[in-house]
C-alpha cells in the first residue's frame, strides 16, 4: 500500500511538471505570436511607404523627362537643367559621361 502512495505522488509530480511546462510553452507561443503580428503590421506600413516612394519617384522621373524634352526645343531652359545633370544621370535620363 505504501508503494502505491509513493508511485501516485511521483506520477502526480510528473503531471504537474508537464502542466507547468505546457503553460510556459503556451505563454511563450503567445509572445512569439504577438511579436509576429507586430512585425507583420510594420511590414505592411513599410510596404505602403515603399509604394508611395516608388510612385513619387515615377512622377519625378516623368517630370524630369518632360523638362528634358522641353529643353530640346527651348534652349533657354538648358541653363536651369545643367546643374541637375548628376541627378538626371542617377535617374537614367541622361547618359553618364565617358570619363566617369
Amino acid at each position: 500500500m505504501r508503494k502505491n502512495a509513493v508511485l501516485t505522488n511521483i506520477l502526480l509530480a510528473v503531471v504537474l511538471l508537464g502542466a507547468v511546462a505546457n503553460l510556459l510553452v503556451f505563454f511563450r507561443y503567445l509572445q512569439v505570436l504577438n511579436t509576429a503580428q507586430r512585425l507583420q503590421l510594420q511590414a505592411q506600413r513599410l510596404q505602403a511607404h515603399a509604394t508611395a516612394v516608388n510612385r513619387n519617384f515615377a512622377i519625378a522621373r516623368s517630370l524630369a523627362a518632360e523638362a528634358l524634352q522641353f529643353g530640346q526645343t527651348h534652349p533657354e531652359i538648358r541653363p536651369v537643367l545643367e546643374p541637375l545633370t548628376p541627378l538626371l544621370q542617377r535617374m537614367e535620363l541622361v547618359p553618364q559621361a565617358a570619363n566617369e
